[in-house]
């Protein structure tokens, strides 16, 4: 029996295995050989080992096309490579996956007192017309809404907001002096919600931003004040990094995303939030006042990255 092992491996190779034996006639020894062959390892996807599933290259190509950073894309692929599918399509997997990796903020909720959202950002970012959007959800919501606005200095921008607000049938205020905010508090009903535009300039101009500051923490200290940052999705990194660094002394509570339908790289500007700590909480993708203005959602921010829409 050794004998013949032996000659089998000299014959097939160190990798011959015995299959099964028999005796044969004259008191030989009759084998059955094989060749062992090392199993190759699967991974989830159900490809050989070091095979990468052709939706897998798809959702890293889509993620690179969105411009979603390199360290976290690969983090994600990394997650992939380990979620269980159990059938579930590689594409949703990975949205779902991906939905979960922003923080979200959350929308102004029914109060009994006062409340005042103030829009900021630089301008040309789509401030008035947001605020628009916004109100008529509210108004639809059945909530009792105002308008009011600093931005005494653009061209035409209390015309603007007068036509929204005669649209909507809701009162409109301009706010010219420090005395015009009390009266206006101190004359709004119960569980009314004050829609605040304000003053576009320059990141840089640090004297106009000062003013602003100054204007919401003084002006409607003891108010439930929620401040929005709006950023273009269409911004470069840098032109964010400046904006953030100039109206980050509003201390923004969240992030509106304006011009999601300007641009496919969408994932930039979700993640700049996201790594300086400020939660999304509304996406804009069109100057449609009644239909392009929605919550951020995990599914939302996926369809975005992922197929560049939103859901």
């Amino acid at each position: 029996m050794h004998d013949a092992l032996e000659r089998a491996r000299r014959a097939h190779g160190e990798s011959a295995v015995v299959l099964s034996h028999e005796l044969a006639p004259g008191g030989g020894v009759t084998l059955s050989v094989g060749r062992e062959t090392k199993k190759q390892g699967r991974n989830l996807l159900g490809e050989g080992a070091g095979a990468t599933h052709p939706a897998v290259l798809e959702v890293e190509q889509r993620l690179g096309i969105a411009g979603l950073s390199s360290e976290r894309t690969s983090a994600l692929m990394e997650d992939l490579e380990v979620a269980r599918t159990d059938g579930v399509h590689i594409v949703d997997l990975a949205a779902e996956l991906l939905g979960g990796c922003f923080e979200l903020g959350a929308s102004p909720k029914l109060s009994d007192g006062m409340q005042v959202v103030a829009l900021v950002g630089p301008t040309g970012v789509g401030k008035t017309t947001t605020l628009a959007k916004l109100a008529g959800q509210l108004v639809r919501a059945g909530r009792k809404v105002s308008l009011a606005t600093l931005d005494t200095y653009r061209v035409g921008a209390v015309e603007q907001l007068r036509a929204y607000a005669d649209l909507l049938q809701i009162p409109m205020h301009v706010i010219r002096q420090r005395a015009d905010v009390g009266r206006l508090l101190m004359s709004a009903g119960s569980g009314q919600i004050m829609l605040l535009d304000t003053t576009g300039r320059s990141p840089a101009d640090e004297e106009h931003l000062s003013q602003l500051k100054d204007v919401l923490s003084s002006c409607f200290s003891g108010i439930d004040l929620t401040t929005y940052l709006l950023l273009s999705a269409a911004t470069s990194q840098d032109g964010l990094t400046e904006i953030l660094k100039g109206y980050g002394k509003t201390n923004p509570d969240g992030v509106v995303v304006t011009k999601l339908d300007e641009t496919r790289r969408t994932a930039r500007v979700f993640e700049f939030a996201d790594d300086n700590s400020l939660p999304l909480s509304f996406l804009c993708d069109g100057q449609d006042v009644a239909g392009h203005l929605h919550m951020a959602t995990p599914d939302r921010l996926a369809d975005l990255i992922l197929r560049g829409r939103c859901a």
